[in-house]
């Protein structure tokens, strides 16, 4: 048993919201999460508001599930001045979201970053994982599982093809720096139906590097309204293949380029609040009670 003491601010069910990890676990109640599928079957995570409380003794994998191995803070001293003043009001207001990350699942992450392709992650996608790792738990290997008897969805029957053409891949993933993070992301747009936002997606929540973000909507609107970034372009699966962003053409316009430019190990922690942000206020027009909106630019 583990019986942790957070100082800082923490909310769990604020850091499970946003990320792939959640799709393994279940939601007893306020601040407590049950994981019912993958490694570490039946670990339990409760905050009482002062304390994180686990049933194991490793401290690596609890913080690593719970997120709490990051703490914005501690990087917001890499960023240029002029971009910390924009960003010190995003930390003071989510500081509690954390970044909860899942390599002992890689299989599953990756699946779960597949069928999130311009679908109800919570309602969709929560499902389909969830049927998937059940029949893998019954000694079923994930390429034999027709995903298209769960459905009829477009996204179903694309996971059953760059699961066969992939997964291999994502099985010998052991990449841990970046030039070796690079090199599987390459492999990876390879894949039919892999773009750069579900690699960097699988990258981000599979392993401690977060400096990584994929570029969806969410945050595109967030950096927009924010007025943290201007770019000219988004990233390309066809130029994304050749180059990494460092070397790439179009690396002084590409926002993915730029976000780990600027973000720096930021990165995947404001991709997560954008996530987080978009969801609570942007999508549902809560202009007037957004703790941004003197700050929007779009107001």
């Amino acid at each position: 048993m583990a019986h942790m003491l957070i100082r800082n601010e923490y909310d769990l069910d604020l850091t499970m919201f946003p990320s792939f990890t959640s799709s393994l676990f279940d939601k007893v109640s306020r601040n407590y999460w049950i994981k019912i599928h993958g490694s570490f079957k039946g670990l339990k995570l409760k905050f009482n508001g002062r304390f994180l409380e686990a049933n194991i003794d490793n401290i690596d994998v609890i913080n690593t599930l719970s997120g709490l191995w990051y703490d914005p803070e501690e990087h917001l001293r890499r960023l240029s001045r002029s971009l910390r003043q924009k960003v010190d009001p995003i930390v003071e207001v989510y500081e509690k979201v954390r970044l909860s990350i899942n390599p002992y699942d890689k299989e599953l992450v990756f699946l779960a970053t597949v069928l999130s392709q311009r679908t109800n992650y919570h309602i969709n996608v929560v499902k389909w994982v969830r049927r998937i790792a059940l029949l893998m738990e019954r000694g079923m290997d994930i390429r034999s599982v027709n995903m298209t008897s769960f459905g009829k969805s477009y996204q179903l029957r694309r996971a059953n093809i760059v699961v066969k053409q992939c997964i291999d891949l994502v099985r010998l993933d052991s990449a841990l720096n970046m030039e070796d993070i690079w090199k599987i992301k390459r492999e990876l747009l390879k894949c039919e139906f892999v773009g750069p936002k579900v690699a960097n997606a699988y990258l981000m929540f599979t392993r401690r590097a977060p400096y990584i973000a994929p570029i969806d909507v969410h945050f595109l609107r967030f950096i927009r309204n924010l007025g943290l970034l201007e770019f000219k372009r988004k990233p390309l699966k066809s130029v994304c293949q050749k180059y990494t962003c460092s070397i790439c053409t179009f690396k002084h316009e590409c926002v993915e380029a730029l976000v780990m430019k600027e973000f720096k190990t930021l990165s995947s922690w404001i991709q997560t609040v954008a996530y987080v942000h978009d969801k609570v206020y942007c999508a549902k027009k809560k202009c007037n009670v957004c703790p941004f909106k003197d700050l929007c630019v779009r107001l």
